[in-house]
């Protein structure tokens, strides 16, 4: 795997109100940018069982959990051909409020690698903001 960012952030709220934001695809398509028309199979929360479920870039796609550890740690994968992106959340409390990062790292196969480059860039630009438009979101501030 080869890393895309690493970011983190301090939220001033209790971990399973942040938690929630992670697993509501209700409220994950608040923060999260390049995703829309989000949901999961059955209409409940993400989960190992229940994967994500959305469009981006006018195809629709899904992320299965591939980790999962409830109030901790969760990760989505999301993967198109020969290319796929890891987003690692982890969530620890910090006094009354809540520290979270997210590792991204890919894997490229094929003449995808060619493209990774490319492709870690735009990545970057468009989901490394993920974190503090949830902090903006769940602190209830609009984004800058």
């Amino acid at each position: 795997m080869s890393e895309i960012f690493a970011v983190e952030e301090k939220i001033a709220a209790p971990v399973h109100v942040v938690w929630a934001h992670f697993t509501d695809p209700q409220k994950m398509a608040l923060w999260m940018p390049a995703i829309e028309n989000v949901h999961t199979a059955n209409g409940e929360h993400t989960s190992p069982e229940n994967p994500l479920c959305y469009r981006s870039g006018g195809k629709s796609l899904f992320s299965p959990v591939v980790d999962y550890v409830p109030l901790i740690l969760i990760a989505y994968r999301s993967t198109r051909g020969n290319f796929s992106a890891t987003y690692v959340y982890q969530i620890d409390a910090d006094g009354e409020g809540t520290s979270i990062t997210l590792n991204a790292t890919c894997e490229a196969k094929g003449l995808m690698v060619l493209m990774q480059p490319l492709l870690k860039s735009v990545i970057k630009k468009a989901d490394s903001v993920q974190l503090k438009m949830l902090k903006a979101v769940v602190e209830g501030h609009k984004p800058t």
